[in-house]
């Protein structure tokens, strides 16, 4: 079998930087996985760089938006087979002042403008860190006992999407419209 190749969007000023030390244990785990490591460094997104990618992560970007050219291209190599990865954080588009959802929103899937907390029963507090234990049956989730999260936000979901977790005790916090 193919070694998989991973490419990683690095030049829209993504928090998930592969090349971070607080992502080691995550650049680990996949060359654990046998997984080949791209990134896109100096030049935006091109259908070159995506020939013999089989997923592609998008890690937050923060004050940069994807050109309509990039959009297209990533929207298209979706549909062809490539798997896509987007990480966004609380208040998503409007408050990281990008356009993920132009990318994920063909797909049935958006970020919420939101912070999601949850609520913690042994002090009767709220924490923006979600802690998830219980998967529905997918194959994402076959080996994964638990996630932490940081700063999220709500999906919506519309079309064919389907969660593969939910949590039922959070409390939903709306930023404020920008005019």
């Amino acid at each position: 079998m193919p070694q998989k190749t991973v490419l990683f969007d690095l030049v829209h000023n993504e928090m998930l930087n592969i090349d971070d030390g607080e992502f080691s244990e995550f650049l680990n785990l996949l060359k654990r996985m046998d997984l080949k490591i791209k990134k896109t460094e100096n030049e935006h997104l091109k259908k070159n760089m995506l020939s013999d990618v089989d997923l592609l992560i998008i890690g937050n970007p923060i004050d940069d938006y994807f050109s309509s050219l990039e959009v297209k291209l990533i929207i298209d190599f979706v549909r062809i087979g490539g798997g896509l990865l987007i990480l966004s954080e609380y208040g998503a588009d409007s408050l990281q002042k990008t356009n993920l959802n132009d990318i994920c929103g063909k797909f049935g899937i958006t970020f919420d403008k939101n912070i999601i907390k949850e609520i913690n029963q042994a002090n009767q507090n709220c924490s923006s860190i979600l802690h998830i234990k219980d998967f529905l049956k997918h194959q994402i989730t076959r080996h994964i006992r638990e996630i932490t999260i940081g700063g999220a936000c709500s999906l919506i979901l519309s079309k064919n999407s389907r969660p593969i977790f939910r949590i039922d005790k959070l409390i939903y916090c709306q930023f404020p419209q920008h005019h």
